[in-house]
């Protein structure tokens, strides 16, 4: 009889967890509040795969960002994106559809899962990262799946592993994650009046 209502227990005790146990969403809901916290978020980033290896450091602050690498650099102020390119000296300016966005930059992922994205929890385990999956709402896209490495502490992304409709697949690495205090507007606008060298080619 004593083991019967152990085993009782047990199976409520185990039922509570995972009634109690937070959805992806809800994880996500809070890493985006985390994150809208501070005024802005710098880390460092590598990208490998699909022809790609590249090194860079990323700031973002709400929908706006900038993003550096050897080869080019790239602000966004919420409406217009720059991209200057090292080596043809070019500046290019354009009105981003989303998706370029997200080519960009990764935390878009998070901050615009709502829209785009039914979110599950992968198949993949860990003891210190929540592992998030997002599917595309609207087939036929670009994007098959993104999964995301959330630390369970600081709930601040680590990784993200998008992989296309092609099944190639680009993993992004973050390090170094800072949540800064004050972040000026001017970060996230190409300075092109200091750029003398370069030719801005307006596509808008």
């Amino acid at each position: 009889m004593r083991q019967k209502i152990i085993l009782l227990l047990l199976v409520i005790y185990g039922a509570l967890q995972v009634h109690s146990a937070e959805s992806p969403s809800q994880i996500l809901d809070k890493a985006i509040a985390n994150i809208s916290k501070a005024s802005g978020v710098s880390c460092s980033f590598a990208v490998s795969g699909s022809g790609v290896n590249e090194r860079g450091n990323l700031q973002s602050s709400g929908q706006k960002f900038r993003i550096s690498t050897p080869s080019a650099s790239t602000w966004y102020d919420g409406r217009n994106m720059w991209t200057a390119n090292s080596s043809s000296k070019e500046i290019t300016l354009i009105t981003p559809t989303t998706q370029e966005i997200n080519e960009v930059n990764p935390f878009s992922y998070i901050s615009g899962y709502k829209a785009g994205y039914k979110v599950y929890f992968s198949r993949r385990k860990s003891n210190v990262d929540y592992l998030i999956l997002l599917n595309p709402k609207r087939k036929n896209g670009e994007i098959k799946a993104v999964e995301i490495d959330l630390d369970k502490k600081s709930l601040l992304p680590r990784r993200f592993i998008v992989r296309d409709r092609n099944d190639r697949v680009t993993t992004i690495s973050l390090a170094s994650i800072t949540l800064e205090k004050r972040v000026s507007d001017s970060d996230f606008v190409c300075p092109v009046g200091d750029m003398t060298d370069y030719e801005l080619v307006d596509l808008r």
